[in-house]
């Protein structure tokens, strides 16, 4: 189980996890690591919602392959929620 301050990367159905090295390849053919760009291709910039996994070939959703994350977003949410509580919405006057 990962840490408050740790990220893990592998797949959620067989808990492989992708070397720095490891390519997946667009529809456009560029050859890239999913993972150093949040799934978005950078030659074409296509967002690939889901990863296939390169050692079970399971297609997952690609932010299903991070794990640690849940801590860090209530660490987000607890920090913004003063900042919100003092927002102040302006009305819109055409």
């Amino acid at each position: 189980m990962a840490s408050d301050s740790t990220l893990e990367i592998h797949c959620p159905a067989c808990r492989w996890e992708p070397e720095v090295t490891s390519r997946w390849m667009c529809t456009c053919g560029c050859l890239w690591n999913t993972f150093d760009t949040a799934g978005v291709c950078p030659r074409c910039r296509h967002r690939w919602h889901d990863t296939q996994c390169l050692s079970c070939a399971a297609w997952a959703p690609h932010v299903d392959w991070y794990h640690g994350l849940d801590e860090q977003v209530a660490v987000l949410i607890e920090e913004a929620l003063p900042a919100s509580a003092s927002a102040r919405c302006t009305s819109h006057e055409s």
